[in-house]
């Protein structure tokens, strides 16, 4: 690797950071290279300018708001870095470790509206799509009864797990699920469900196709009650 290829790479890798933890841990269909690479200088960009703004608040701060108009803001030096990126400048070492720790606070936030469904609900209520983000209907649902029971049934082996979904995963054409407090029930051929065993935890990995997610029956559940 060359000069060169290091001061990109260094100059970049607060956006790996960010991007990596959000790969990690966001569910989203897979990113191609050409994705990738495009989500790395996205939010590369986005930590730089991040610790741009804060350091144009402590300088605000420190000079007070009736000198700012005189005061000559200080820009980064990684700025400068880029614009001469093939000249022998030194690497602003200091900046891209800070502009690191910016990009982890920022992958931690998108993590969170991901979970929370902020920015879905909102383009939803505005009516501008129906799209609820990049997981499948699977993952919807199974969003949509966190910490609430649900059946996942297996009807071509007659099998029906009904529990409180503790972890979820989906993989091209797998669905994984982390069940607790799970209760095991055969479906009979009239097509009621019968318990046959109770466990704290099971994982399940299946494809889409041999799998169906409802919420518990209710004359399913008000049979179980009396059994």
């Amino acid at each position: 690797m060359d000069e060169l290829s290091i001061k990109i790479v260094m100059l970049l890798f607060p956006g790996i950071i960010t991007t990596m933890f959000l790969d990690k841990f966001t569910e989203h269909k897979p990113w191609g290279n050409y994705v990738y690479s495009l989500f790395i200088i996205f939010y590369g960009i986005l930590a730089y300018f991040n610790l741009q703004l804060i350091q144009f608040i402590y300088q605000f701060l420190h000079v007070g708001a009736d000198n700012w108009k005189d005061y000559q803001v200080i820009l980064l030096a990684s700025w400068k870095f880029v614009y001469n990126v093939s000249q022998n400048n030194e690497i602003p070492y200091s900046e891209i470790m800070w502009a690191a720790v910016v990009a982890l606070g920022n992958a931690m936030i998108f993590c969170r509206l991901e979970k929370t469904e902020v920015l879905s609900r909102f383009l939803q209520r505005c009516g501008i799509t129906d799209k609820y983000g990049s997981y499948s209907t699977f993952v919807l649902m199974s969003k949509k009864y966190e910490g609430e029971y649900i059946d996942a049934i297996f009807y071509n082996q007659n099998l029906m797990y009904r529990g409180i979904i503790e972890s979820i995963n989906e993989k091209e054409n797998e669905y994984e699920l982390i069940f607790m407090d799970v209760t095991l029930y055969r479906i009979d051929d009239s097509g009621n469900p019968k318990p046959i065993s109770e466990m704290d935890h099971v994982c399940l990995a299946c494809s889409y196709k041999d799998l169906i997610l409802q919420s518990p029956n209710k004359s399913y559940s008000n049979q179980m009650v009396g059994i």
